[in-house]
């Protein structure tokens, strides 16, 4: 089975991972390529973990050169990541003879509001373009719902992040990287892994650890992740550490006590951050949000409503007055991550999906 991934070069979130995690571990099912508009973070990865890549620009979809490279390559479908992705889908019409599935990996309603601009024009474009797709992958049940009360037609498909843990390697030891950024060995440290965006609620965070570190002195919040963090900067106390985008996440993950995230939505079940953070043995604060409460519970995680900064901050107090418990909480999501997220189930669940949709579609096309 041959498969041609449509996404947007730079993308460099969670869509992207997850992405890279199934062409690069899939390869005992399927023949995967990635079609990336415009260059990027992405497709500079794709290259480097030998993933067959091909450069797009949007005149590629508007003429004849998109197509005549699937024609002239044999791919048996074509999956479309993202907003802009589902409107290259639209542009290409009815000139596309095998079956195409759009991945929705977020609330498509919410991917534009760190921009008014883009939020009003190019949201209802993600909308109209989705419009296009007879089948769907969703990367969770929240999202599948979301697109059931939107009134959005067709065959869907719920399909899970997964995680390898071998790929998940320390290549710093905790001691050397807390010291390059400052924090001391027995501090308590909390880390956030989310691109700075409104839907991610850093400030939330950032007001909770606040009264935190008014009683505790010894409390350290790290953030990492791009994008712009305006006043946050200003807002924060000097407890607080950006770091900006890091390359090896791992290596901060396993230099803190616990992960946290407090979003006001998340479109994969699981997030990759906390499937990164379960591979290493660490427990999380997450939000009561998408399909968290299907998998975070008291003996693995705390869970906390993304809208009130007193439950955020009553968290983050029990996790560090509590500090003996979350060894064990660590190691509970270790076994039920291990359990119901591997990589192995994921690329499965992928090439079962391709499978009933190319059959679905040579039917229907008879």
């Amino acid at each position: 089975m041959k498969v041609l991934h449509i996404i947007s070069g730079n993308d460099d979130g969670g869509g992207a991972k997850h992405l890279l995690n199934l062409c690069t571990n899939s390869k005992g099912l399927m023949e995967s390529s990635i079609g990336c508009i415009g260059a990027g973070p992405l497709l500079e990865k794709a290259g480097m973990k030998g993933v067959d890549t091909v450069l797009f620009s949007i005149k590629s979809f508007l003429g004849h050169e998109a197509m005549e490279y699937i024609d002239g390559n044999g791919f048996d479908i074509v999956n479309f990541h993202g907003a802009k992705a589902f409107l290259m889908r639209k542009l290409l019409g009815n000139r596309l003879g095998i079956p195409s599935v759009a991945t929705v990996h977020s609330n498509y309603k919410q991917d534009f509001l760190n921009s008014k601009f883009k939020n009003i024009v190019y949201t209802p474009l993600s909308i109209m373009g989705l419009d296009r797709f007879d089948y769907f992958i969703c990367v969770s049940c929240y999202i599948k719902k979301l697109m059931d009360v939107d009134g959005i037609e067709g065959k869907r498909f719920v399909i899970p992040n997964g995680i390898e843990f071998g790929e998940c390697i320390v290549e710093k030891d905790a001691g050397s990287v807390r010291s390059a950024l400052g924090i001391n060995k027995d501090d308590f440290v909390y880390i956030m892994i989310a691109r700075f965006h409104p839907v991610k609620n850093h400030a939330t965070l950032i007001r909770a650890f606040g009264q935190l570190e008014a009683e505790f002195g010894n409390v350290k919040l790290m953030l990492v992740g791009d994008g712009g963090r305006g006043k946050l900067q200003e807002e924060a106390g000097p407890g607080v550490i950006f770091t900006g985008y890091q390359e090896n996440v791992i290596d901060l993950i396993n230099a803190s006590d616990i992960s946290v995230l407090t979003s006001f939505s998340e479109g994969g079940a699981l997030p990759l951050v906390i499937l990164e953070s379960a591979a290493l043995r660490k427990t999380v604060i997450a939000s009561s949000v998408s399909d968290m409460p299907y998998s975070i519970n008291g003996g693995n995680g705390f869970l906390v409503d993304p809208h009130s900064e007193e439950d955020i901050y009553l968290k983050l107090k029990e996790a560090y007055l509590h500090k003996e418990r979350l060894k064990t909480m660590g190691e509970n999501l270790y076994n039920f991550v291990k359990e119901k997220y591997s990589m192995d189930k994921f690329c499965r669940n992928y090439f079962d999906a391709y499978s009933n949709i190319i059959k679905d579609f040579e039917v229907v096309h008879k």
